[in-house]
């Protein structure tokens, strides 16, 4: 007679669909970095994270049974997750070096399908492995085995949700990706080890322990000194002579600012945004707004990055000078590092900045009646859908309607 379905079993299955859930969702957080958010990349995450899973289920089909019981072989599957969930965080951290792609330069489709694939490879291996390994073990307590997948698939989706929900949650209030990882594997590893205990004895139970141990190392402060040591080394790969000097996650970019030769250089999804001071790109924009609007005294100027050549058009005596710039955030982390005669320009009462989509601020400004003798823009490339809303025929007619006859 089969045993009921014992309390920790669907409590574990839960947080497993948690973990699953959380990790892709930091992981591909991550990846968006890696990659600077092309859109193309998403297609390429999910199509190699699935097929990864199901070569994980093909290869748990041909597993050979054992002496093993299906719970032993679930716990020992998810007793691997954080290990491979770190090992895929430092591979899609690693993407560019393992591509040869510099952090200039856009990543080109055929590099990153095949890094995507490689990387992908731990997490979806474990997940497609320890679904049928987890309904096997609800199978061998149930009244009904035929019922066992759907259980499962249940209690593993309530995990999915909620863990989905909060790795987002947190991610938002700045929470590191090792620290999300590490607080779910915490219950995993925690339920595992009660149930191990339970059921299979000290030597399992005492892995599922010391794993549980370890996360709780990573969610506490050793895990951030963690993060901030990756993400040194990441600048060190990238920026040979400059050195990190803070770095945070903002509502549009993973952004770390990077200090070296007199120059603070911002990197945005791992390329760069662009540097402050430019002194050649900062003085050419100054003298091109004078060249073809000689005697201007009102500009607008639209873009990351570009407190440079807002100083050089001050020096030039502005009456006014309005800035937008779309990330208010990467503003208020590069503003204190400035010099301060670039801060004084800053501060002056005829520079005005703005902050949030470009398209809505040059509206408002259109509907305020504003009108300037120049329009520069400092914006990147068309890579990704967010940055492609400023090469449009809608956002140039919003540029011409504040453009003074």
């Amino acid at each position: 007679k089969r045993q009921a379905l014992i309390p920790l079993l669907p409590a574990l299955l839960v947080a497993f669909g948690a973990f699953t859930l959380a990790a892709q969702t930091v992981l591909f957080r991550e990846y968006l970095v890696a990659c600077n958010g092309t859109e193309i990349g998403v297609g390429l995450f999910y199509a190699s994270w699935f097929a990864w899973i199901a070569v994980g289920a093909l290869a748990h089909r041909r597993w050979p049974p054992g002496r093993q019981g299906p719970l032993r072989r679930l716990l020992w599957l998810l007793a691997l997750y954080l290990p491979a969930a770190v090992l895929q965080a430092v591979l899609l951290r690693s993407l560019r070096g393992m591509a040869g792609v510099p952090a200039a330069d856009l990543f080109p489709l055929g590099a990153l399908l095949w890094t995507t694939a490689l990387a992908n490879a731990p997490v979806g291996l474990i997940t497609g492995a320890a679904f049928p390994a987890a309904c096997a073990a609800v199978a061998a307590r149930v009244r009904d085995p035929a019922k066992a997948a759907t259980r499962t698939y249940v209690l593993e989706s309530a995990g999915s949700f909620a863990g989905g929900i909060g790795a987002t949650l947190l991610s938002v209030l700045g929470g590191s990706p090792l620290t999300i990882l590490a607080a779910v594997a915490l219950g995993v590893a925690g339920l595992g080890a009660a149930l191990a205990w339970r059921e299979q004895g000290r030597r399992l139970a005492g892995v599922m322990a010391g794993l549980a141990l370890v996360a709780a190392a990573l969610v506490s402060p050793l895990g951030d000194a963690a993060v901030e040591a990756a993400e040194d080394r990441r600048v060190e790969r990238m920026l040979p002579g400059f050195e990190r000097v803070t770095s945070l996650d903002t509502p549009h970019r993973h952004l770390v600012l990077a200090e070296g030769e007199h120059q603070l250089v911002i990197l945005s999804d791992s390329t760069v945004l662009g540097t402050v001071p430019d002194p050649a790109g900062d003085l050419l924009t100054s003298e091109l707004v004078k060249a073809q609007r000689p005697g201007a005294e009102r500009v607008l100027l639209v873009g990351h990055t570009t407190e440079g050549a807002a100083g050089w058009l001050m020096w030039g005596g502005l009456e006014q000078l309005v800035m937008v710039q779309p990330d208010q955030r990467a503003a208020e982390v590069v503003d204190p590092h400035l010099d301060h005669l670039w801060r004084v320009h800053l501060a002056h009462l005829a520079v005005e900045r703005l902050y949030g989509d470009p398209r809505l601020r040059l509206a408002e400004l259109a509907d305020r009646g504003e009108r300037f003798d120049a329009v520069v823009l400092a914006l990147p490339d068309p890579a990704s859908a967010a940055a492609n809303r400023t090469a449009t025929v809608e956002f140039h007619e919003l540029c011409r309607a504040v453009l003074a006859e």
